[in-house]
């Protein structure tokens, strides 16, 4: 199962996106660099994954989870 925001906005970088989930890594000058980090990591915790891509049409943040979790079984 998953879930996909997308927006239509800029582009982000290439060189940028790997650093996106990664703790206190921010782009913003009152960030914090942890909310991605948060996401990613229950993500994962949940055996799912987080996929995130950039192109001119904007940025699409995908959650993919599977349907049964090992945490819910």
């Amino acid at each position: 199962m998953s879930i996909s925001v997308q927006n239509g906005g800029a582009p982000i970088p290439a060189d940028v996106l790997p650093q996106l989930t990664q703790p206190f890594y921010t782009t913003k000058a009152a960030g914090t660099g942890m909310g991605l980090a948060i996401v990613k990591r229950i993500v994962e915790a949940h055996s799912g994954e987080l996929l995130i891509e950039s192109a001119e049409q904007g940025t699409c943040f995908t959650v993919w989870l599977p349907l049964k979790s090992p945490l819910l079984i």
